[in-house]
């Protein structure tokens, strides 16, 4: 059995008497998703802090009352989503929050998808509005990479650059 680190964190935090404790990017991301703060906060404890399993069990569990097993302890260690905001609010990440560069994409060349290949467009690391176009043995550069018809995109966040 492999060890989650973030039950460790979570026991941490009992122990010192506070309870759970949600991780504040984690809750973030169940809220923007639409789910209020208990139902995040409830799933990312149920689920010991791990994001994909929180978002599965909220999502399996959405008419299940908030309070049905919480008590007390449903407010004791948790972060309200003002909370979580602030954490962000008038810091480097909060400005490029939401903003993303497309860094390249796949695209399916033939008559179906029963026939034809995949082939890549990437933007060059070294000249930003330069495309690299991939497919099979060829690489080139593209001066007009097809962005609209692509199947699969690849984003990153410009926080990351």
């Amino acid at each position: 059995m492999v060890p989650n680190p973030r039950k460790g964190a979570a026991a941490n935090a009992s122990a010192g008497g506070g309870g759970f404790v949600a991780d504040p990017e984690s809750l973030m991301m169940l809220c923007s998703m639409g789910f209020t703060d208990k139902q995040a906060t409830r799933a990312l404890r149920k689920c010991e802090g791990n994001l994909e399993r929180a978002a599965d069990w909220v999502m399996s569990h959405m008419d299940e009352p908030d309070s049905e097993d919480e008590g007390a302890e449903e407010n004791e260690g948790t972060m309200d989503i003002d909370q979580v905001k602030s954490v962000f609010a008038g810091s480097e990440e909060s400005k490029a929050c939401g903003q993303f560069h497309l860094q390249s994409f796949v695209t399916h060349l033939g008559s179906s998808v029963n026939a034809g290949h995949y082939v890549a467009h990437a933007r060059n690391t070294e000249n930003d509005s330069q495309w690299i176009y991939f497919n099979d043995a060829k690489v080139a550069i593209d001066p007009e990479p097809p962005t609209g018809k692509g199947y699969m995109y690849f984003l990153r966040n410009f926080a990351s650059l």
